[in-house]
């Protein structure tokens, strides 16, 4: 049995030199937030916002006319052969989701035909179930007429 202080080793004494790393890095963090937090700010005061004169929404005829001439200039590119009876049904069917989110800000360019159903969109919802069939079948199929004409009633029923 040993006895005494000899078996007792004193504290570890560190280098003065890491505590003072310690702090400056510490100082560095902060500094870096304080500079981030003023450069931030300093960009947002600097940003001026233009006067921009507001558009008018467009009247219900307005929207009308724009899309039954949508309507029509897809039955014209079918007729010149720059669209295939599916990218026609495509497009019309794009065009009367769209016709309902002007027309009334509901987002039916995102909703399924359940969706569309749902959410009582009645003849918009018709017009998506008259194309779905030639849009999806594996042989292009439908009437691009026909079908514009499904269109047209919906955008002048609809609202």
């Amino acid at each position: 049995m040993l006895g005494g202080d000899a078996d007792y080793n004193p504290l570890a004494q560190y280098w003065w030199g890491w505590m003072a790393i310690a702090i400056a890095i510490v100082v560095l963090v902060v500094l870096w937030y304080v500079f981030v937090w003023w450069w931030s700010r300093r960009a947002t005061e600097s940003v001026t916002v233009p006067d921009v004169e507001a558009v008018p929404a467009p009247s219900r005829e307005e929207l009308r006319a724009r899309y039954l001439g949508l309507v029509d200039e897809v039955v014209a590119a079918y007729d010149d052969g720059a669209l295939t009876r599916r990218a026609a049904h495509r497009k019309l069917g794009s065009l009367v989701r769209l016709y309902a989110q002007e027309a009334s800000g509901v987002r039916a360019d995102v909703m399924t035909l359940d969706d569309l159903t749902a959410a009582r969109l009645g003849s918009i919802a018709h017009a998506v179930a008259v194309y779905y069939p030639a849009e999806f079948a594996s042989v292009e199929s439908g009437d691009v007429r026909r079908s514009a004409d499904v269109a047209k009633q919906a955008v002048v029923s609809w609202w």
